[in-house]
């Protein structure tokens, strides 16, 4: 298998789910977050997973992109 160059992770979240997921080309996908509920009862997420290379593909991630155009997509 060659090695991806795909160098972005592309960020989604879906309504009704708390997670942000991040996926690369080769379809490979893992949930980037964390979640907690603050005073106000309000589940916040927050991304706390960083993997500078896809496991799937081997390429090397540098960025991630999406979050405002990605965030909150209907599945």
């Amino acid at each position: 298998m060659k090695r991806g160059t795909d160098h972005n992770w592309e960020l989604r979240q879906y309504d009704g789910d708390v997670a942000i997921y991040a996926y690369c080309k080769c379809g490979y996908w893992y949930n980037c977050s964390t979640w907690t509920n603050k005073k106000d009862g309000i589940w916040r997420s927050y991304i706390n997973i960083h993997y500078h290379y896809c496991p799937h593909c081997g390429a090397r991630k540098k960025h991630y992109i999406g979050d405002d155009k990605f965030l909150n997509r209907i599945i």
